[in-house]
């Protein structure tokens, strides 16, 4: 269980260090209060945006639209391997900035940050 778990670190560090570097697309998924200044109710949205090249080792910028409720939830990359699509994790939204350009931020999900997630029972 151990050798997965170094495994599972790695593969999240290397993800994030890739996608943190590439202005790759990312998406913010999360339940709003409001889209377009209009109640959203319990919904699910998602906001895409490419990854914005002022994100640092800690913390994951983009043009993903990203809003209050969305607070918590996954920022995450999508693609494929061998005709199967995957989406990986790999920040935590955090909030959004409404400077021009506006954008948004989150924790990047780092080695530190997934061991305390898979040794908190409390979480998942």
């Amino acid at each position: 269980m151990q050798l997965f778990h170094l495994i599972l670190h790695l593969e999240y560090l290397e993800l994030s260090k890739y996608f943190t570097n590439t202005s790759s697309n990312v998406s913010i998924s999360g339940f709003p209060t409001t889209v377009n200044n209009s109640s959203a109710g319990i919904t699910r949205y998602t906001g895409n945006g490419i990854v914005k090249n002022t994100s640092d080792n800690y913390f994951l910028d983009t043009e993903a639209y990203g809003s209050g409720g969305d607070s918590g939830g996954p920022m995450y990359i999508e693609y494929t391997l061998e005709n199967a699509t995957f989406r990986s994790a790999i920040g935590i939204y955090k909030g959004h900035y409404d400077t021009l350009p506006r954008y948004s931020t989150g924790v990047r999900i780092t080695t530190p940050i997934l061991r305390f997630y898979m040794n908190n029972s409390h979480i998942g």
